[in-house]
């Protein structure tokens, strides 16, 4: 399970991968204390040696924030190697009225530090929650989600 507060992004210097233009002012207005920094959207290894690495390594709080799972193993392995969080973030439960055909805002976010929810090669920290959390110890919330 993750710790409290390893996912809060306020204060932090982050930069977004695959964070496509008109999902930024959203994002902006749900970390408004959040430093974005935009990586290009098709972005290559080599780019991003070239161009990105030296600046995350010369940020305090250097945070990577990953839409779905739109970053490549080179650059996780960056991430990995040099103590860099990753949060990877995806549209929440609870979505917006229209598809995203029509590039309408999500009404939630899920972010996890291991691998978006619905990706079955590994365990999420959802999947975590969901498998360690004692429901009945919560009567409150069972109550809530009758």
């Amino acid at each position: 399970m993750i710790a409290a507060g390893a996912l809060d992004l306020s204060g932090r210097s982050v930069f977004a991968v695959h964070i496509r233009r008109w999902k930024r002012a959203m994002l902006e207005a749900y970390f408004p204390e959040t430093e974005f920094r935009y990586l290009p959207l098709y972005l290559n290894d080599r780019t991003f040696m070239r161009d990105w690495q030296d600046a995350i390594l010369a940020t305090p709080g250097a945070t990577l924030l990953v839409w779905s799972l739109n970053v490549s193993d080179a650059i996780l392995e960056f991430a990995h190697s040099n103590h860099i969080p990753v949060v990877f973030l995806e549209d929440g439960f609870i979505r917006s009225l229209v598809g995203n055909a029509s590039k309408s805002l999500p009404f939630s976010l899920t972010l996890d530090s291991r691998t978006p929810y619905f990706d079955s090669r590994q365990p999420s920290d959802l999947e975590g929650i969901l498998n360690s959390y004692d429901f009945d110890a919560d009567p409150d919330l069972m109550e809530r989600a009758r």
